[in-house]
C-alpha cells in the first residue's frame, strides 16, 4: 500500500479474477490504514458485498462495479474532467472513469447519449467541452466519436473503447481500432472497458500543479489540495448518473473564492441581532427565542423524520421547523457562509399562527443580490464550498431536481436555466440551511404525506401565473397533493426540498417520536395555521426502510425468457425478483411478476417491466421491510473458501447459509454433487460457531 509514496494516487485492487474471500482479505488490511484512498474496481456484488462487510461505510456504485474508501472524495481541485458515454450502454465504463478522476481530486462532469448517430448532440456541449482540461469518450459500436471530439476541442481526448456492439464489434475490437486510427490529432486509447485507467489517466494529465509523490503522513489520511481560486467546475448531484445536467454553450465567468484568511466572517451571534422579518411578520426576539445548537457531539445517526405538509410548503417554513426541532442556528449560518461568504445572515424566533406558538426562522440579505443566477454558476459554488459531503450532495440534489423543473417549464436545457426567485440568495439560504439542519440532526430518511398547493393566480417574475405555478406543478408529479385553501400555498423551493428529502408520500408511520418541530409560513390566516410540522423518530425507533413492490400478471409470454428478465431486474437495483404461479381468467395458466425496490429504482425498473414482458399495466405499493443485518464470513471447504451469508440481529445469529453460487462453482471445479459441497460448507459453518442463537461475528 504504497502506491501513494510512489506516485501520489490513490490504491486500486482490481477485483475482477478474485474470490470474495481474498477481496476480503485486502480490505481488511487496509481497513488499518484509514490514511489511503482505495478503489476496488470490476467488483460484482459478491466482492462488493465482501469489501462492505469489512468496510460498512465505503461507498459502493453498482452502475460502475466500484467502491471507494473512505467514502468520501478529496475536494475538487485542478482542471476540469470531462466524461462522455456515446450512449446509455456505455454508462457503466464510462461511471467508472468519471468516479476514478473524481477520488484522485479532480472535478468531473459526466455527458450521457451524445453520440455521433445525433451529432447535434455533442455540438450543443461544446461550451463545457471547451473548459475542460481532459476528456474522455466511451465508445462502442464504430467508435467515431472520440475522433470527431478530438477535432473540435483543444484539450486532449482518452479514447475508452467499450465492448458494447454486436456481430463485428467483435467484443470492442472495432472500436478499439477505429480509436487508434483517429485521424484527428491528440487522441490517446487506452484499453477495451478500461474505465479505471482512462480516468486516471485524465486526473494526472489535469493535475494543477503536476502532483509530486509524498508519504502522508504516519496515521493520518493525507490533506487534499485546496480548491483552485478560480472555481469554474461542477460536481453531479448525486444518483444522477444517467440525467447528468449539460452545461450552456457559452463559457461560464469564473467565480474567484475569497481567501478565508481574509474575508471569512465570524460566525454572528443570532442572539444579539434583531432582523426585520419577510412579508411583514413579527422579527425574531433578542435572546430567549434562540434555541441553542445541540453540539457537534449531539447529533442522533439513522434517526426518521416525517413531514406534515398539508398547510403547504416553503423553504423557509421548513428551515423553522428544523430549528425549532433543535438544529442550531449557529450551525445553519456556518453552512450558508461557506457557500454566499457574509451575504445572509440566519435568525429564530417564536411566532404565533391560528392561536398555536411556531418557531419562524429569518433570512435577511446583507449583500447585494445578482439579478440571474445560471444553474452552472450555482452548481460550481456548491461543489467548491467546504461543506460535509452529505450537505453538499443534498443541496446540489435539490437545484438539480429545480433546474430540471425550471426546463421542462421553458422548455430548455437544464444547463440553460436562470433562476430568478429560486436563484436568490434567500433560497440558497433556505436550501443549503435545510440540508444542514437536516444534518446535524441525525436524520437519514425523511417521508412526507400529501401537501397543499393553494388556488387562485399568483404574481411571478413571469407575469401573473395560475396556482399551482408552472414549477410547482412538475414538481409535484407523482405527490398526493390537493388545493388546500386559497393563494400559494407551495412554492417551488419547498417542493424542491421536499421532494429530494422525501422519497415517498406515506400518512405519519409507525414510529415513537422523540421530538416535533413546527415552522412558521410569513402569512398568519385565522381559518388554519399556516405551518409545517416535522415528528423526528427518537434514537434507535426509526421505522423500517420504504420500499416499493411492482407487480404485474402476465400470462403470454415465452417462460424461457423469464430467467434473463429476472436478472436483468437485480441487475438494474431490485432488491429482489420473483415469480408467482397463478390461474387467471378462463382457466388460463399465468405468473405473477413481483419486483421489490428503493423508490429512487422504481421509474427505471417500471420501465424495465414493460420493456421486457408483454404486461400491460403494473400495479404499485408502498412497503415497509425489515431485514436481518447481514455480512460474508469465509470458510473452507475442501481447502477453498466459501462464504457464508450470515444475518444477525441484536449480536445474535439467526440465519447462516452458504452462498450457493459459489458452492455450485466449487462443486464444478471438484466433480462432486453440488448437494455435497453444500452439506460440507453447511458443516463448515457450523464447525466455524455460525449457527443460530451464537453470538454474531464482530464487525469487520
Amino acid at each position: 500500500m504504497d502506491r501513494a509514496a510512489r506516485r501520489g494516487y490513490p490504491e486500486a485492487v482490481f477485483c475482477a479474477g478474485k474470490t470474495p474471500a481474498q477481496v476480503a482479505g485486502i480490505a481488511a488490511t487496509i481497513r488499518a490504514r484509514p490514511d489511503v484512498t482505495t478503489l476496488f474496481t470490476r467488483a460484482e456484488p459478491a466482492h462488493a458485498a465482501a469489501v462492505l462487510a469489512e468496510l460498512p461505510d465505503a461507498r459502493h456504485d453498482a452502475d460502475a462495479a466500484l467502491l471507494a474508501w473512505p467514502p468520501t472524495p478529496p475536494p475538487p481541485a485542478g482542471g476540469l474532467v470531462v466524461v462522455i458515454a456515446a450512449g446509455t450502454s456505455d454508462l457503466p465504463v464510462a461511471r467508472e472513469a468519471e468516479l476514478t478522476a473524481r477520488y484522485l481530486g479532480r472535478p468531473t462532469e459526466l455527458v450521457v447519449d451524445a453520440g455521433v448517430a445525433g451529432l447535434h448532440r455533442i455540438l450543443r456541449r461544446l461550451g463545457l467541452l471547451r473548459r475542460a482540461r481532459a476528456v474522455v469518450v466511451a465508445a462502442g459500436m464504430d467508435g467515431a466519436l472520440p475522433s470527431v471530439v478530438a477535432g473540435l476541442i483543444p484539450a486532449p481526448v482518452i479514447a475508452l473503447p467499450t465492448s458494447v456492439g454486436y456481430g463485428a464489434a467483435f467484443g470492442g475490437l472495432a472500436p478499439l481500432l477505429s480509436m487508434v486510427n483517429a485521424c484527428a490529432p491528440g487522441v490517446a486509447v487506452v484499453n477495451i472497458d478500461n474505465g479505471y485507467g482512462a480516468g486516471h489517466l485524465a486526473a494526472q494529465i489535469a493535475a494543477d500543479p503536476p502532483i509530486a509523490p509524498a508519504p502522508p503522513a504516519t496515521g493520518s489520511r493525507p490533506t487534499p489540495s485546496a480548491p483552485p481560486d478560480t472555481a469554474t467546475t461542477t460536481l453531479p448531484a448525486p444518483d444522477t448518473a444517467t440525467t447528468t445536467l449539460p452545461a450552456p454553450d457559452t463559457t461560464v465567468a469564473s467565480r474567484t473564492t475569497p481567501d478565508p484568511a481574509r474575508t471569512a466572517p465570524a460566525t454572528p451571534d443570532p442572539a444579539k441581532i434583531t432582523l426585520a422579518a419577510p412579508h411583514a411578520v413579527e422579527p425574531a426576539a433578542p435572546g430567549a427565542a434562540q434555541r441553542p445548537s445541540p453540539g457537534p457531539g449531539a447529533a442522533t445517526p439513522g434517526r426518521h423524520a416525517w413531514i406534515d405538509v398539508s398547510a403547504g410548503v416553503a423553504g423557509d417554513m421548513l428551515l423553522g421547523a428544523l430549528l425549532d426541532a433543535g438544529a442550531g442556528v449557529a450551525a445553519v449560518q456556518r453552512a450558508v457562509d461557506a457557500v454566499v461568504p457574509q451575504a445572509v445572515r440566519i435568525g429564530f424566533g417564536q411566532v404565533t399562527r391560528a392561536g398555536l406558538r411556531a418557531g419562524r426562522a429569518y433570512v435577511e440579505v446583507v449583500a447585494a443580490e445578482p439579478p440571474r443566477r445560471a444553474w452552472t454558476e450555482l452548481r460550481a459554488v456548491l461543489a467548491a464550498a467546504r461543506l460535509p459531503a452529505a450537505v453538499r450532495e443534498r443541496a446540489l440534489a435539490v437545484f438539480a431536481r429545480l433546474a430540471q423543473a425550471e426546463a421542462r417549464v421553458h422548455g430548455i436545457e437544464p444547463g440553460d436555466v436562470h433562476f430568478h426567485e429560486v436563484g436568490a440568495l434567500d433560497a440558497i439560504a433556505d436550501v443549503v440551511g435545510c440540508c444542514a439542519a437536516l444534518h446535524e440532526l441525525g436524520v437519514t430518511s425523511v417521508s412526507a404525506g400529501p401537501v397543499a398547493l393553494g388556488s387562485g393566480r399568483v404574481r411571478g417574475a413571469h407575469g401573473e401565473l395560475p396556482v399551482p405555478a408552472p414549477a410547482v406543478a412538475e414538481l409535484a408529479l407523482g405527490w398526493r397533493v390537493c388545493a388546500g385553501g386559497p393563494g400559494e400555498l407551495a412554492t417551488p423551493t419547498g417542493m424542491a426540498l421536499l421532494r429530494t428529502f422525501a422519497p415517498v408520500c406515506e400518512d405519519l408511520p409507525a414510529m415513537t417520536p422523540g421530538v416535533v418541530g413546527v415552522g412558521a409560513g410569513g402569512r398568519d390566516r385565522p381559518d388554519r395555521a399556516n405551518v409545517v410540522r416535522m415528528m423526528i423518530a427518537a434514537e434507535g425507533d426509526a421505522p423500517p426502510p420504504v420500499t416499493v413492490l411492482l407487480e404485474a400478471n402476465v400470462d403470454d409470454l415465452d417462460p424461457r425468457l423469464w430467467p434473463g428478465v429476472l436478472a436483468g431486474l437485480l441487475d438494474a437495483g431490485a432488491a429482489d425478483a420473483w415469480l408467482t404461479p397463478i390461474v387467471m381468467k378462463k382457466g388460463r395458466p399465468a405468473h405473477t411478476l413481483g419486483v421489490l425496490c428503493p423508490p429512487e429504482r422504481v421509474a427505471r425498473l417500471r420501465d424495465l417491466v414493460f420493456e421486457h414482458t408483454s404486461t400491460l399495466g403494473i400495479r404499485e405499493s408502498v412497503r415497509r421491510r425489515t431485514v436481518l443485518e447481514r455480512c460474508l464470513v469465509p470458510v473452507r471447504v475442501a481447502g477453498e473458501p466459501v462464504m457464508i451469508k450470515v444475518g444477525h440481529r441484536g449480536g445474535v445469529i439467526v440465519q447462516a447459509m452458504p452462498e450457493f453460487e459459489e458452492v455450485a462453482a466449487l462443486a464444478r471445479r471438484l466433480g462432486r454433487p453440488q448437494r455435497v459441497v453444500l452439506r460440507q460448507a453447511a458443516a463448515a459453518a457450523e464447525a466455524a460457531g455460525l449457527t443460530p442463537g451464537a453470538p454474531a461475528p464482530a464487525a469487520g
